[in-house]
């Protein structure tokens, strides 16, 4: 049997030096340990910017589970730090692999896990590589308060009506569109609105949103708890940029019921979520103007279309549920489990990573990737505890979703479907409801939610034929039931 080989890279980059070990070294490294004592391993391709003190690697947790199946009989690492720099995910991870059966070898410590002489320098060592990670991440926040305090730009994008000075120190400084900018601010605070603004600056409303709250046009520099207040050139005095923020609260009037199909309903063209517009005659419609671009066919569908629709494919998956919620005793416990681990890895991602040698952006994409996983199963679970009751009190699915609020619908609905994904169709056609509408079940279709600093891409989503077994459709509640297995 073979041994696996894992290598990993924290930041590529342009990074040099000794305290760089390239992925061609540490395979290298690995291919010789295996040479000298005569045995084979398989070298798995390496997991690049990725820090060690994560455990949702996704080309370790592959080696892992092959050495839980069988596949391998240990892994092999060039050096201890390529495999964790926290100790109690050291020892987490080869606990794993031991329990399995199997033994870790890091090559250049020369430490075989397999022998109680391994295990305890293992630890020491792995406790070594903890304090050296936590030297830089006190080294990285000295290294940030001094950006800060000398007006430094360091993040990727820059904010609209800013250039970045090529100068020493480099900082911002007003750039041709700062006119824009002000513009927004002052109309905003003069009462337009932030749809008008938005189309008049080429935005999308959210993204405006955001430019009016950024502290960055007072000649703010804000990183984690390091302020400069006085960085860069201001484009807006104190008193507009307050004004604007009270209009924030104020709340144009909305129908007082909500939106049943909100974050789940998709533009097929582009792939972002829609919203619905129009209280007296409700309509989802797609943004067209996005981040990445605009959207090149939009979609949009009346409420009083699809929200029956989708209430009707809801009543029949409550249906099939009301006689399988009994066999699923165990499952409120398991999906409470999901919530209870996605919630510890991303507090302990963000405690182990606190900007630990990662640039910004990733460090944002991640968190916010892990508190994605978090709202996801969150759902999962209060959709499961709402099911749950059917059978105490109701005679059928449809009598409980009657009985639900607006909010706990949508809430159900998050548990149960995916995406709605709409098909655009020429403005005047009429279509049935069946025909441009595909309701994707939970877990079986990719789609962005936040772009974690980075604009959510135009993409296309899948338009299957009705028939696909990812879609929930009004089929007839045998036919349900019977793929359930019941």
């Amino acid at each position: 049997m073979a041994f696996v080989g894992y290598v990993r890279v924290s930041h590529v980059g342009s990074r040099e030096g000794e305290s760089f070990r390239s992925p061609t070294e540490q395979a290298e490294q690995i291919q010789m340990w295996a040479k000298l004592r005569g045995v084979d391993v398989e070298v798995l391709e390496p997991e690049l910017d990725e820090s060690g003190a994560r455990l949702d690697r996704p080309i370790l947790e592959k080696a892992i589970k092959g050495i839980e199946s069988g596949r391998w009989e240990g892994l092999v690492v060039a050096y201890l730090s390529r495999f964790a720099r926290s100790t109690k995910h050291l020892l987490h991870l080869t606990d794993r692999i031991e329990a399995a059966g199997g033994s870790v070898v890091f090559v250049a410590e020369n430490l075989d896990t397999s022998t109680p002489a391994g295990r305890m320098q293992r630890t020491i060592l792995a406790a070594v590589a903890e304090q050296e990670r936590d030297v830089k991440v006190e080294d990285f926040a000295r290294r940030t308060e001094d950006a800060v305090a000398r007006g430094l730009w360091k993040f990727r994008q820059l904010p609209l009506g800013y250039k970045l000075v090529k100068r020493r120190p480099s900082g911002l400084a007003p750039s041709v569109d700062a006119p824009k900018v002000k513009w927004a601010f002052h109309a905003r605070a003069g009462g337009a609105t932030i749809t008008s603004i938005a189309a008049k600056i080429r935005m999308t409303p959210n993204g405006t949103r955001r430019l009016l709250a950024n502290r960055v046009y007072l000649g703010e520099i804000r990183v984690g708890k390091f302020v400069n207040a006085e960085a860069h050139e201001p484009l807006i005095d104190v008193a507009t940029f307050d004004q604007v923020q009270a209009m924030h609260g104020k709340v144009p009037a909305r129908s007082k019921r909500p939106a049943l199909l909100a974050g789940l309903i998709r533009c097929q063209s582009c792939g972002h979520v829609m919203a619905r517009m129009n209280p007296k005659n409700p309509i989802y419609r797609c943004h067209v103007n996005h981040s990445a671009g605009r959207c090149p066919a939009p979609a949009g569908i009346s409420a009083h279309r699809i929200e029956p629709y989708v209430s009707e494919v809801a009543r029949a998956e409550i249906q099939v549920l009301t006689f399988s919620v009994q066999r699923r005793s165990g499952e409120g416990e398991k999906l409470r489990a999901e919530l209870t681990r996605a919630e510890s890895e991303l507090a302990a991602y963000l405690e182990a990573t606190e900007v630990a040698g990662l640039p910004m952006e990733t460090f944002v994409a991640g968190s916010r990737k892990r508190q994605a996983t978090v709202e996801a199963a969150r759902a999962r679970l209060d959709a499961f505890y709402a099911i749950s009751p059917i059978g105490e009190g109701f005679a059928d699915g449809a009598e409980f979703w009657d009985d639900l609020k607006a909010h706990e619908r949508n809430t159900l609905l998050r548990g149960l479907i995916e995406a709605v994904v709409i098909l655009p169709v020429g403005r005047g056609i009429a279509m049935p409801a069946r025909d441009r509408v595909r309701i994707f079940a939970k877990g079986t279709i990719d789609v962005a939610y936040r772009g974690g600093g980075v604009a959510l891409p135009i993409a296309a989503l899948p338009f299957p034929d009705a028939d696909d077994p990812r879609l929930l459709g009004v089929a007839s509640f045998e036919d349900r039931l019977r793929s359930t297995g019941g």
